[in-house]
């Protein structure tokens, strides 16, 4: 299970749980995430306007976390670690 993600803004609070996007600007709007990542590609996608206007930072934070972590080559015995 993936941990909930806050993202704020001056105007409204996003927040990523599981498979859902919760954003309340004035009123409290759901979508799936799956749908808020097609509409940053396809501004047609019939999806409130008020997720088009974070979808971006969605997708951008969820690769962000999704991604594998930065691996590092193995560090030699004997050798000087600064």
């Amino acid at each position: 299970m993936m941990a909930m993600i806050r993202l704020g803004y001056p105007d409204r609070i996003v927040e990523i749980r599981g498979d859902r996007v919760y954003l309340f600007k004035r009123k409290l709007y759901s979508a799936d995430v799956s749908d808020v990542i097609r509409a940053r590609y396809d501004p047609t996608f019939p999806i409130p306007a008020v997720f088009l206007e974070v979808a971006e930072d969605v997708a951008r934070v969820l690769e962000r976390f999704r991604s594998p972590p930065k691996s590092y080559p193995p560090v030699a015995q004997n050798s000087p670690t600064y």
